[in-house]
C-alpha cells in the first residue's frame, strides 16, 4: 500500500517532467500554445507553484531549472498562470451574489488604504520638522502604501499557498506615496472626498469594466465612487481571475519608509 508520502512524490515528479517540456520549448510559442491549454487548472497552480519556489532559490540551492534565466522563468510562470486565468474566467459568472462580494472586497480594500494612508500622512509630518531643523541625516524621504491582497486558490494547498503569495506580491505596490518635495500640505490636508483629484478617477468616469461589476446599491452610493485604481489593477492583471477577485481573504498593508541622507563632493 503506498504511503501518503509517496504519493507525494509521483505527483511532484510528474510536474517537474512537465516542466522540464515546458522549459525546452520555451521559445516555440505554437509548441506551448498546444500544451499549456491541456493543463487542468489544478495541475497549472502545481506547475506555476514550483516554477515559483524555483526561481526563488535558484542561486542558493541547486535545481534543475539553475540552468535558465530568471527571465525565462519569470516568462513561463506568466504564461502558465495566463492560462489559469483566462480557464476560470471562462466559466466564471457575475452574479448579483458575486457582485456583492466585489462591493465588500472593494470597500475592505478601500477601507484598509485608507488606513494606510492616514499612518502614511502621520509618519511624513513627524519627519517634516527634522528636515527643516536641518537634522544631521534626513535630508528626503519616501513613503509608499503598498496592499498585498492575498486570494484564496483552489487546488493542492502548498501549491496553492505559493502561488497566492505570488498574485499578493507587487499587484497592488505604489498605490499611492508622498515625499518631502512637492505640494505636501496639500496632499497631508486632503479631506477623504478629495483624494481623487490626486490619486484616482471616480468609478463613474473609469474603466467599465469595473463599473460593470459593482451592485447596483455600490453604484448608487456616493461615498463608493473612489478607488477605482485598486479594483482595475486586478482586473486588469493577466494573472488574476475574476475569481480570485473574489476570494480575497486576507489583506496585508504595508507603509514602506525610506528615510534618505545624501552630499555632494
Amino acid at each position: 500500500m503506498e504511503t501518503t508520502e509517496s504519493n507525494k512524490v509521483k505527483k511532484l515528479m510528474v510536474v517537474e517532467k512537465e516542466i522540464h517540456l515546458l522549459m525546452a520549448y520555451k521559445d516555440n510559442d505554437s509548441v506551448l500554445d498546444i500544451f499549456i491549454p491541456s493543463y487542468s487548472i489544478s495541475m497549472l497552480v502545481r506547475i506555476a507553484a514550483i516554477l515559483i519556489d524555483r526561481k526563488y532559490y535558484r542561486f542558493s540551492k541547486k535545481n534543475h531549472l539553475s540552468k535558465y534565466s530568471t527571465t525565462d522563468i519569470d516568462f513561463m510562470i506568466n504564461r502558465v498562470l495566463i492560462e489559469r486565468t483566462a480557464k476560470i474566467n471562462s466559466y466564471f459568472v457575475w452574479t448579483n451574489e458575486n457582485k456583492k462580494r466585489f462591493d465588500l472586497v472593494f470597500l475592505q480594500l478601500s477601507e484598509a488604504f485608507m488606513i494606510a494612508r492616514q499612518e502614511a500622512i502621520e509618519t511624513a509630518k513627524a519627519l517634516e520638522p527634522r528636515i527643516k531643523q536641518n537634522d544631521p541625516f534626513l535630508k528626503d524621504y519616501e513613503i509608499d502604501i503598498v496592499l498585498n491582497p492575498y486570494p484564496y486558490i483552489r487546488g493542492d494547498r502548498e501549491a496553492a499557498e505559493t502561488v497566492s503569495e505570488y498574485l499578493a506580491v507587487d499587484v497592488l505596490r505604489n498605490v499611492w506615496d508622498i515625499g518631502h518635495s512637492g505640494n505636501n500640505n496639500h496632499l497631508m490636508n486632503l479631506k477623504d472626498e478629495e483624494i481623487d483629484e490626486i490619486w484616482n478617477t471616480p468609478f463613474c468616469y473609469y474603466d467599465p469594466a469595473v463599473l460593470k461589476r459593482l451592485s447596483d446599491d455600490t453604484k448608487r452610493s456616493k461615498t463608493s465612487l473612489g478607488y477605482a485604481g485598486i479594483m482595475d489593477r486586478l482586473l486588469s492583471s493577466h494573472i488574476w481571475s475574476d475569481l480570485d477577485i473574489l476570494s480575497i481573504r486576507k489583506i496585508w498593508a504595508d507603509v514602506e519608509v525610506k528615510q534618505q541622507h545624501f552630499r555632494s563632493i
